[in-house]
């Protein structure tokens, strides 16, 4: 998440690379009360620091969108190693009373609540990093990197700056559970699957941290208090297929809601392998069989939601992480901050992918079940209407159509999504769905085979990476300096984002600019962050997904590659290309889609051809296609990756 900050005294930056820095923390009420304390002071002693002065990223930073070690760092100090004790006593007595967030990933000064250091990098420098971590090595060659920790962390050569704390061995939560696993990380407070010592039994842990917002007006405290409450309401009127509280609890400064353990699987884990990303045009009878299988789901889910409606209980957070499946396909929803009772009012509106704003002021019954059809689409085809576009229902009936499926799935999501809709024409709708074998010809379009009918794709990259125009002023002449070349080191280790948009890009531009030493130094580094999975070789991206695209994925490192030296990498190229063998993508654009991904796999034709190849590529063409007609969307990209295709396939 990219914060911007406001630098004070750099010019009295300390010298050494590493060292101690120090956090001030706030809370979202007193934030410019403490500036206002703590700015003259460093001021006044010419120290260096930075602060968050926006307020949108100050939310952030004090929420729970940000990461759990980094959420509260509103003020960084850098004093010199010499006189940080007495900076951090000064900073201590002047802000004694004061309240704000625990910083996980540092130490508190004393007994303050917002006076906190830790050990880290201070200055960038090229020879400082590893796999694009900033890395300290001592003497003995012993190593320690700094990366976001939600806890306090030393090098092991390394003496603390204040004496060591003492262990309080007492805890009520130690006592009496065990914790298996971390379910879900957020800066509000985790979740946790653990067991109860005494019945010896899977229980769940939701922590809350003390001021970590949800909302601008709202602590994530209140929501988790809140769905306590509600749930201990549920357990008294015996509704099940929801989380059962158990207890609560206080422990140091956080609050923990525990609840019985509720096994089985996400409802978005459940619906993978029937979703259409599961199918082929090679093989309609299993698809047949496979949507049959996701028909038997949306009865499941529509069967539940009438369940709670009756012991009105408005889900109102409809998301498919939010609700699990047992082994008797029993649905459950496990997150009920946001829910409320019929005819009260929701504590917040939602507003996401799945949950449109505007229907937030619809009744709760006809809300949910909005948001029921549109998680359908969703969990089926990652489609979801929006307040731009109401065509997916009719997208996702060609879809179903194209793979041999013929339904009227459609037209029932398009009564869900409307205005006269009740629990009884649910109940009919249910009863009267289909599905049966269809056959379809699908031909691409013919186009005129132009030689010069895209831009080039240099072109295209220095539109896609603008990170590129900070290595502009270092690169003036063939004659690097060795400074010059410490800093573009610094920004290649420094990007996170590794397609054409980020690294894969920068690399690109540096080798067409002759810095091929340069660029190959950024493909080491690039080869060194892709992570095997199961799938194969993958590009990480924010959030612990991978991405197979161009703009920001595995299709940009392909191309990359491909430009750089296809014969050298081709083998690697051939192994990462197992990776896009998919027929379906969420997207239908090039930089971020389905016609990007096929116009990176015609690339790789020439290396080796096969039926699955071409039946991968025609398939997300063929799919684009559709995107493009029901959205009525410019065709010059889809032309451009046609004119390849038939390029390479009629050559």
């Amino acid at each position: 998440m990219e914060i911007s900050y406001t630098y004070r005294n750099i010019e009295y930056l300390p010298s050494n690379t590493f060292g101690f820095k120090i956090h001030i923390s706030a809370t979202f009420q007193n934030y410019k009360e403490i500036l206002d304390i703590v700015k003259p002071y460093l001021e006044k002693k010419q120290i260096a620091y930075k602060f968050i002065e926006n307020e949108e990223d100050i939310y952030k930073v004090f929420s729970v969108h940000e990461i759990a070690a980094e959420c509260g760092k509103f003020i960084t100090i850098y004093p010199s190693q010499t006189i940080i004790l007495i900076v951090l006593e000064d900073l201590y007595q002047l802000l004694r009373y004061k309240d704000g967030i625990y910083i996980l990933s540092d130490r508190p000064y004393k007994d303050s609540n917002l006076v906190f250091y830790r050990f880290g990098l201070l200055h960038d420098s090229t020879n400082v990093y590893k796999d694009g971590i900033p890395t300290l090595v001592n003497l003995n060659g012993e190593e320690w990197q700094d990366y976001p920790k939600p806890y306090f962390d030393l090098p092991s050569w390394i003496e603390d700056i204040q004496p060591p704390q003492e262990e309080n061995n007492e805890s009520y939560l130690g006592s009496h559970y065990d914790v298996a696993e971390v379910l879900h990380q957020s800066g509000g407070g985790n979740v946790y699957h653990g067991y109860d010592k005494k019945f010896n039994t899977s229980v769940i842990l939701k922590e809350v941290r003390p001021y970590i917002l949800s909302f601008y007006d709202l602590e994530k405290k209140e929501l988790r208090e809140k769905e306590y409450e509600i749930s201990v309401e549920l357990q008294k009127r015996n509704v099940k297929q929801l989380i059962r509280p158990i207890e609560k609890a206080d422990e140091w400064i956080n609050s923990y809601y525990i609840y019985h353990y509720i096994s089985g699987e996400s409802l978005a884990d459940f619906c993978k392998e029937y979703g259409i990303n599961s199918y082929s045009r090679r093989h309609k009878h299993k698809n047949l069989k496979l949507f049959k299988s996701f028909l038997d789901v949306v009865t499941l889910l529509v069967d539940t939601l009438n369940y709670f409606h009756e012991n009105n209980l408005i889900l109102n957070d409809i998301h498919p992480d939010n609700f699990v499946v047992d082994e008797n396909n029993t649905v459950s929803f496990i997150d009920l901050e946001n829910s409320y009772f019929y005819g009260d009012k929701p504590f917040v509106g939602i507003t996401s992918r799945i949950s449109l704003k505007k229907w937030n002021n619809l009744d709760g019954k006809l809300s949910d079940f909005r948001k029921l059809g549109n998680m359908i689409l969703f969990l089926l085809a990652r489609l979801t209407i929006s307040e731009s576009s109401q065509t997916e229902p009719k997208i996702l009936d060609r879809l179903l159509r194209a793979y041999g499926i013929d339904s009227n799935l459609s037209d029932f999501l398009i009564y869900l999504l409307s205005e006269d809709i009740d629990q009884a024409g649910v109940s009919s709708w249910l009863k009267s769905l289909y599905a049966r074998k269809v056959d379809i010809e699908e031909i691409l379009p013919e186009v005129t085979l132009l030689e010069n009918s895209s831009i080039s794709f240099i072109d295209r990259v220095r539109k896609w990476c603008p990170s590129f125009s900070k290595y502009e002023s270092y690169l003036q002449s063939s004659d690097l300096l060795m400074e010059s070349e410490d800093v573009i080191f610094k920004f290649l280790n420094a990007e996170q984002n590794l397609g054409i948009g980020g690294l894969s890009g920068v690399i690109v531009l540096l080798y067409s600019r002759g810095f091929h030493e340069l660029a190959i130094d950024g493909v080491n580094i690039l080869l060194n962050r892709l992570e095997e999975t199961e799938d194969g070789l993958q590009v990480p991206i924010e959030g612990g997904f991978f991405s197979p695209y161009i703009e920001n994925g595995l299709s940009g490192v392909i191309q990359m590659l491909y430009y750089i030296n296809p014969e050298r990498y081709r083998h690697l190229i051939l192994e990462l290309r197992k990776t896009l063998y998919v027929e379906f993508a969420q997207y239908e654009g090039y930089s971020k889609g389905s016609l990007g991904i096929a116009d990176t796999l015609l690339l790789t034709v020439n290396y080796r051809n096969s039926k699955k190849l071409e039946q991968c590529i025609k398939s997300l063409m063929l799919n684009s296609l559709i995107y493009h007609e029901e959205r009525k969307l410019s065709q010059d990209e889809l032309i451009e990756v046609l004119v390849h295709y038939f390029k390479v396939y009629s050559s």
